[in-house]
Protein backbone atom coordinates (compact mmCIF):
# COMPACT_ATOMS: atom_id res chain seq x y z
CA UNK A 1 0.00 0.00 0.00
CA UNK A 2 2.86 2.34 0.82
CA UNK A 3 4.35 1.86 -2.66
CA UNK A 4 1.08 2.90 -4.33
CA UNK A 5 0.96 6.27 -2.57
CA UNK A 6 4.52 7.36 -3.46
CA UNK A 7 3.55 9.03 -6.76
CA UNK A 8 1.64 12.34 -6.41
CA UNK A 9 -1.37 12.66 -8.70
CA UNK A 10 -0.16 15.92 -10.26
CA UNK A 11 2.85 14.14 -11.80
CA UNK A 12 0.64 11.91 -13.96
CA UNK A 13 0.58 14.49 -16.78
CA UNK A 14 4.37 14.93 -16.87
CA UNK A 15 6.65 13.35 -19.46
CA UNK A 16 9.63 13.22 -17.06
CA UNK A 17 10.17 13.03 -13.33
CA UNK A 18 10.91 16.07 -11.20
CA UNK A 19 14.59 16.83 -11.04
CA UNK A 20 16.58 14.26 -9.08
CA UNK A 21 13.80 11.66 -8.93
CA UNK A 22 13.24 8.43 -10.85
CA UNK A 23 11.13 5.29 -10.58
CA UNK A 24 12.69 2.24 -9.03
CA UNK A 25 11.21 -1.25 -9.03
CA UNK A 26 10.95 -3.13 -5.76
CA UNK A 27 9.26 -6.51 -5.81
CA UNK A 28 6.05 -6.20 -7.79
CA UNK A 29 5.67 -2.45 -7.33
CA UNK A 30 7.27 0.85 -8.35
CA UNK A 31 8.18 3.76 -6.16
CA UNK A 32 9.97 7.07 -6.49
CA UNK A 33 13.60 7.08 -5.48
CA UNK A 34 16.86 8.86 -6.11
CA UNK A 35 18.42 6.23 -8.41
CA UNK A 36 17.66 6.08 -12.14
CA UNK A 37 15.99 2.87 -13.38
CA UNK A 38 17.97 0.55 -15.56
CA UNK A 39 15.30 -0.07 -18.17
CA UNK A 40 14.58 3.50 -19.34
CA UNK A 41 12.92 6.36 -17.51
CA UNK A 42 9.79 6.55 -19.66
CA UNK A 43 8.65 2.97 -19.00
CA UNK A 44 9.55 3.36 -15.36
CA UNK A 45 7.56 6.56 -15.14
CA UNK A 46 4.50 4.94 -16.74
CA UNK A 47 4.58 2.12 -14.19
CA UNK A 48 4.99 4.52 -11.29
CA UNK A 49 2.28 6.79 -12.69
CA UNK A 50 -0.10 3.86 -12.99
CA UNK A 51 0.67 2.80 -9.42
CA UNK A 52 0.01 6.35 -8.26
CA UNK A 53 -3.26 6.51 -10.15
CA UNK A 54 -4.45 3.25 -8.61
CA UNK A 55 -3.43 4.49 -5.17
CA UNK A 56 -5.28 7.76 -5.65
CA UNK A 57 -8.36 5.88 -6.87
CA UNK A 58 -8.33 3.51 -3.88
CA UNK A 59 -7.97 6.45 -1.49
CA UNK A 60 -10.76 8.39 -3.20
CA UNK A 61 -13.15 5.42 -3.18
CA UNK A 62 -12.42 4.68 0.48
CA UNK A 63 -12.99 8.31 1.45
CA UNK A 64 -16.16 8.49 -0.66
CA UNK A 65 -17.61 5.34 0.93
CA UNK A 66 -16.81 6.58 4.43
CA UNK A 67 -18.35 9.98 3.67
CA UNK A 68 -21.43 8.32 2.19
CA UNK A 69 -21.93 6.16 5.29
CA UNK A 70 -21.58 9.19 7.57
CA UNK A 71 -24.02 11.16 5.40
CA UNK A 72 -26.65 8.39 5.42
CA UNK A 73 -26.33 8.11 9.20
CA UNK A 74 -26.87 11.85 9.63
CA UNK A 75 -29.80 11.77 7.19
CA UNK A 76 -31.41 9.01 9.25
CA UNK A 77 -30.62 10.78 12.52
CA UNK A 78 -32.24 14.05 11.44
CA UNK A 79 -35.34 12.29 10.09
CA UNK A 80 -35.76 9.92 13.03
CA UNK A 81 -35.23 12.64 15.64
CA UNK A 82 -37.79 14.98 14.08
CA UNK A 83 -40.36 12.19 13.64
CA UNK A 84 -40.00 11.00 17.23
CA UNK A 85 -40.70 14.48 18.61
CA UNK A 86 -43.65 15.07 16.26
CA UNK A 87 -45.21 11.65 16.89
CA UNK A 88 -44.99 12.04 20.66
CA UNK A 89 -46.73 15.42 20.42
CA UNK A 90 -49.49 14.07 18.15
CA UNK A 91 -50.11 10.77 19.96
CA UNK A 92 -53.55 11.80 21.39
CA UNK A 93 -54.86 12.26 17.85
CA UNK A 94 -53.36 8.92 16.82
CA UNK A 95 -55.26 7.30 19.69
CA UNK A 96 -58.50 9.00 18.59
CA UNK A 97 -58.02 8.02 14.95
CA UNK A 98 -57.40 4.36 15.80
CA UNK A 99 -60.40 4.17 18.13
CA UNK A 100 -62.62 5.66 15.42
CA UNK A 101 -61.38 3.11 12.89
CA UNK A 102 -62.08 0.11 15.14
CA UNK A 103 -65.20 1.47 16.88
CA UNK A 104 -67.76 0.07 14.45
CA UNK A 105 -65.73 -3.12 14.15
CA UNK A 106 -65.74 -3.68 17.91
CA UNK A 107 -69.43 -2.86 18.34
CA UNK A 108 -70.44 -5.05 15.40
CA UNK A 109 -72.65 -2.39 13.84
CA UNK A 110 -72.09 0.13 11.09
CA UNK A 111 -75.07 2.22 12.16
CA UNK A 112 -74.41 5.86 12.99
CA UNK A 113 -70.67 5.87 12.42
CA UNK A 114 -68.00 7.29 14.70
CA UNK A 115 -67.39 10.96 15.33
CA UNK A 116 -64.23 12.57 16.55
CA UNK A 117 -65.61 14.55 19.50
CA UNK A 118 -67.71 11.64 20.70
CA UNK A 119 -64.69 9.35 20.48
CA UNK A 120 -62.44 11.76 22.40
CA UNK A 121 -65.12 12.21 25.07
CA UNK A 122 -65.51 8.45 25.44
CA UNK A 123 -61.75 7.96 25.77
CA UNK A 124 -61.44 10.69 28.40
CA UNK A 125 -64.44 9.37 30.33
CA UNK A 126 -62.92 5.91 30.37
CA UNK A 127 -59.29 6.68 31.15
CA UNK A 128 -58.91 10.43 31.58
CA UNK A 129 -56.06 12.32 29.93
CA UNK A 130 -53.80 9.34 30.51
CA UNK A 131 -56.10 7.23 28.35
CA UNK A 132 -55.93 9.84 25.60
CA UNK A 133 -52.20 10.62 25.66
CA UNK A 134 -50.31 7.51 26.77
CA UNK A 135 -51.62 4.46 24.87
CA UNK A 136 -49.02 3.28 22.37
CA UNK A 137 -46.71 6.24 23.10
CA UNK A 138 -43.57 4.16 23.65
CA UNK A 139 -44.35 1.98 20.63
CA UNK A 140 -45.04 5.08 18.52
CA UNK A 141 -41.69 6.66 19.43
CA UNK A 142 -39.90 3.35 18.90
CA UNK A 143 -41.51 2.94 15.50
CA UNK A 144 -40.35 6.41 14.44
CA UNK A 145 -36.82 5.73 15.67
CA UNK A 146 -36.74 2.80 13.26
CA UNK A 147 -39.22 3.43 10.46
CA UNK A 148 -39.01 7.23 10.47
CA UNK A 149 -35.22 7.14 10.30
CA UNK A 150 -35.30 4.81 7.31
CA UNK A 151 -38.13 6.59 5.47
CA UNK A 152 -36.51 10.01 5.63
CA UNK A 153 -32.84 9.02 5.64
CA UNK A 154 -33.03 6.60 2.73
CA UNK A 155 -35.33 8.91 0.77
CA UNK A 156 -32.68 11.61 0.35
CA UNK A 157 -30.04 9.19 -0.89
CA UNK A 158 -32.35 7.27 -3.24
CA UNK A 159 -33.71 10.57 -4.58
CA UNK A 160 -30.22 11.86 -5.32
CA UNK A 161 -29.25 8.59 -6.99
CA UNK A 162 -32.32 8.88 -9.25
CA UNK A 163 -31.50 12.49 -10.15
CA UNK A 164 -34.34 14.07 -8.21
CA UNK A 165 -32.36 16.41 -5.97
CA UNK A 166 -33.60 19.98 -5.48
CA UNK A 167 -35.34 20.96 -8.73
CA UNK A 168 -35.21 17.45 -10.15
CA UNK A 169 -38.03 15.30 -11.48
CA UNK A 170 -41.20 14.75 -9.45
CA UNK A 171 -41.19 11.11 -10.59
CA UNK A 172 -37.70 10.57 -9.17
CA UNK A 173 -38.87 11.98 -5.84
CA UNK A 174 -42.04 9.87 -5.89
CA UNK A 175 -40.02 6.75 -6.73
CA UNK A 176 -37.58 7.45 -3.90
CA UNK A 177 -40.47 8.03 -1.50
CA UNK A 178 -42.17 4.77 -2.53
CA UNK A 179 -38.97 2.77 -2.09
CA UNK A 180 -37.95 4.26 1.26
CA UNK A 181 -41.53 4.06 2.53
CA UNK A 182 -41.72 0.36 1.69
CA UNK A 183 -38.39 -0.42 3.36
CA UNK A 184 -39.22 1.54 6.50
CA UNK A 185 -42.67 -0.05 6.82
CA UNK A 186 -41.36 -3.60 6.42
CA UNK A 187 -38.68 -3.11 9.08
CA UNK A 188 -41.02 -1.35 11.52
CA UNK A 189 -44.09 -3.59 11.02
CA UNK A 190 -43.66 -5.64 14.25
CA UNK A 191 -43.59 -2.38 16.23
CA UNK A 192 -46.62 -1.15 14.28
CA UNK A 193 -48.61 -4.27 15.23
CA UNK A 194 -47.97 -3.67 18.93
CA UNK A 195 -48.59 0.06 18.64
CA UNK A 196 -51.97 -0.30 16.92
CA UNK A 197 -53.18 -2.89 19.43
CA UNK A 198 -52.18 -0.71 22.37
CA UNK A 199 -53.86 2.30 20.77
CA UNK A 200 -57.07 0.30 20.44
CA UNK A 201 -56.85 -1.20 23.95
CA UNK A 202 -54.26 0.09 26.42
CA UNK A 203 -54.84 -2.92 28.70
CA UNK A 204 -54.23 -5.55 26.03
CA UNK A 205 -50.57 -6.03 27.04
CA UNK A 206 -48.77 -5.25 30.33
CA UNK A 207 -46.18 -3.11 28.53
CA UNK A 208 -44.84 -2.30 25.08
CA UNK A 209 -41.81 -4.57 25.29
CA UNK A 210 -43.68 -7.51 26.84
CA UNK A 211 -46.13 -7.35 23.94
CA UNK A 212 -43.65 -8.73 21.39
CA UNK A 213 -43.10 -12.13 23.06
CA UNK A 214 -46.84 -12.36 23.80
CA UNK A 215 -47.68 -11.89 20.13
CA UNK A 216 -45.14 -14.56 19.15
CA UNK A 217 -46.46 -16.96 21.82
CA UNK A 218 -50.12 -16.51 20.83
CA UNK A 219 -49.82 -16.16 17.05
CA UNK A 220 -46.32 -17.34 16.14
CA UNK A 221 -43.67 -15.22 14.46
CA UNK A 222 -46.08 -14.47 11.63
CA UNK A 223 -48.17 -12.53 14.12
CA UNK A 224 -45.57 -9.75 13.90
CA UNK A 225 -46.18 -9.54 10.16
CA UNK A 226 -49.94 -9.05 10.63
CA UNK A 227 -51.24 -6.36 8.29
CA UNK A 228 -47.93 -6.17 6.43
CA UNK A 229 -49.46 -5.59 2.98
CA UNK A 230 -51.72 -2.64 3.92
CA UNK A 231 -49.02 -1.33 6.24
CA UNK A 232 -46.39 -1.30 3.48
CA UNK A 233 -48.90 0.17 1.01
CA UNK A 234 -49.80 2.87 3.52
CA UNK A 235 -46.13 3.58 4.26
CA UNK A 236 -45.29 3.88 0.58
CA UNK A 237 -48.19 6.17 -0.33
CA UNK A 238 -47.94 8.28 2.80
CA UNK A 239 -44.27 8.81 2.04
CA UNK A 240 -45.15 10.01 -1.47
CA UNK A 241 -47.76 12.38 -0.10
CA UNK A 242 -45.55 13.39 2.79
CA UNK A 243 -41.90 13.55 1.74
CA UNK A 244 -42.09 13.79 -2.04
CA UNK A 245 -44.89 16.37 -1.90
CA UNK A 246 -43.06 18.44 0.70
CA UNK A 247 -39.78 18.28 -1.21
CA UNK A 248 -41.30 19.18 -4.58
CA UNK A 249 -43.68 21.81 -3.19
CA UNK A 250 -40.88 23.57 -1.32
CA UNK A 251 -38.61 23.83 -4.35
CA UNK A 252 -41.54 24.87 -6.56
CA UNK A 253 -42.36 27.69 -4.13
CA UNK A 254 -38.71 28.74 -4.06
CA UNK A 255 -38.68 28.97 -7.85
CA UNK A 256 -42.00 30.83 -8.08
CA UNK A 257 -41.11 33.43 -5.47
CA UNK A 258 -37.36 33.52 -6.19
CA UNK A 259 -36.80 32.99 -2.48
CA UNK A 260 -34.02 31.60 -0.36
CA UNK A 261 -34.54 28.28 1.40
CA UNK A 262 -35.88 29.30 4.81
CA UNK A 263 -38.39 28.24 7.52
CA UNK A 264 -41.33 30.12 5.96
CA UNK A 265 -41.12 27.94 2.84
CA UNK A 266 -40.73 24.86 5.04
CA UNK A 267 -44.00 25.74 6.80
CA UNK A 268 -45.94 26.38 3.57
CA UNK A 269 -44.79 23.11 2.00
CA UNK A 270 -45.55 21.24 5.23
CA UNK A 271 -49.21 22.30 5.21
CA UNK A 272 -49.72 20.88 1.72
CA UNK A 273 -47.84 17.64 2.37
CA UNK A 274 -49.99 16.78 5.39
CA UNK A 275 -53.19 17.13 3.35
CA UNK A 276 -51.95 15.00 0.44
CA UNK A 277 -50.43 12.33 2.69
CA UNK A 278 -53.60 11.92 4.77
CA UNK A 279 -55.81 11.47 1.71
CA UNK A 280 -53.50 9.00 -0.06
CA UNK A 281 -52.96 6.89 3.04
CA UNK A 282 -56.51 6.85 4.50
CA UNK A 283 -57.87 3.63 2.87
CA UNK A 284 -54.66 1.68 3.61
CA UNK A 285 -54.61 3.03 7.16
CA UNK A 286 -58.16 1.84 7.76
CA UNK A 287 -57.43 -1.66 6.43
CA UNK A 288 -54.15 -1.89 8.35
CA UNK A 289 -55.84 -1.01 11.63
CA UNK A 290 -58.69 -3.51 11.20
CA UNK A 291 -56.33 -6.35 10.22
CA UNK A 292 -53.86 -5.73 13.05
CA UNK A 293 -56.57 -5.41 15.71
CA UNK A 294 -58.45 -8.52 14.56
CA UNK A 295 -55.34 -10.68 14.68
CA UNK A 296 -56.86 -13.16 12.23
CA UNK A 297 -58.46 -11.59 9.15
CA UNK A 298 -56.64 -10.98 5.88
CA UNK A 299 -56.47 -7.58 4.20
CA UNK A 300 -58.68 -8.77 1.34
CA UNK A 301 -61.41 -10.18 3.60
CA UNK A 302 -61.42 -6.95 5.64
CA UNK A 303 -61.68 -4.88 2.45
CA UNK A 304 -64.67 -6.90 1.23
CA UNK A 305 -66.35 -6.81 4.65
CA UNK A 306 -65.88 -3.06 5.15
CA UNK A 307 -66.98 -1.98 1.67
CA UNK A 308 -69.98 -4.35 1.72
CA UNK A 309 -71.27 -3.67 5.23
CA UNK A 310 -70.22 -0.05 5.70
CA UNK A 311 -69.80 1.34 2.19
CA UNK A 312 -66.69 2.46 0.25
CA UNK A 313 -66.50 5.82 2.05
CA UNK A 314 -65.94 3.97 5.32
CA UNK A 315 -62.39 3.39 4.08
CA UNK A 316 -61.82 7.05 4.87
CA UNK A 317 -63.10 6.72 8.43
CA UNK A 318 -60.71 8.53 10.74
CA UNK A 319 -59.63 10.97 8.00
CA UNK A 320 -60.27 14.05 10.17
CA UNK A 321 -58.24 12.96 13.21
CA UNK A 322 -55.64 11.57 10.82
CA UNK A 323 -55.30 14.99 9.19
CA UNK A 324 -55.45 16.76 12.54
CA UNK A 325 -52.50 14.54 13.43
CA UNK A 326 -50.57 14.50 10.14
CA UNK A 327 -51.11 18.19 9.40
CA UNK A 328 -49.54 19.43 12.67
CA UNK A 329 -47.11 16.49 12.52
CA UNK A 330 -45.73 17.67 9.17
CA UNK A 331 -45.84 21.29 10.36
CA UNK A 332 -43.67 20.34 13.32
CA UNK A 333 -41.59 17.58 11.75
CA UNK A 334 -40.31 19.13 8.52
CA UNK A 335 -39.07 22.48 9.88
CA UNK A 336 -37.43 20.57 12.76
CA UNK A 337 -35.87 18.06 10.37
CA UNK A 338 -34.57 20.89 8.17
CA UNK A 339 -32.91 22.57 11.16
CA UNK A 340 -31.42 19.27 12.34
CA UNK A 341 -30.00 18.72 8.86
CA UNK A 342 -28.47 22.19 8.93
CA UNK A 343 -26.95 21.61 12.39
CA UNK A 344 -25.54 18.25 11.24
CA UNK A 345 -23.87 19.91 8.25
CA UNK A 346 -26.17 18.39 5.62
CA UNK A 347 -27.88 21.56 4.43
CA UNK A 348 -31.59 21.90 3.77
CA UNK A 349 -33.51 19.08 2.07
Amino acid sequence: TALLFRCPAQWLALETFPSGWAAKKEGAGWFLGDEPPTGGSMHSFEAAAFAGAVGALVAAVSATEADRERTIFRDCLSSGGANVVASAAMNPLDVSKTRMQVQVHLRGSARGGARLLRTVSAICAEGGLRGLCLPGLTASMLREMVGGSIRGGFYVNIRNALGGEANGSWFAKAGAALASGCIGSVVANPIEVVKVRLLADINRYPSTFSAFPEVVRDEGWLGLTRGLLPSVSRGAFINVGYLATYDHAKHTLLRLFHGNDSPKYHIMASLLSGLVATTLAAPFDMLKTRVMVSGRASAWSVLVEVTTAEGPLSLFRGWLPAYLRLGPHSLLCFPLQEELRRLLGLGYL
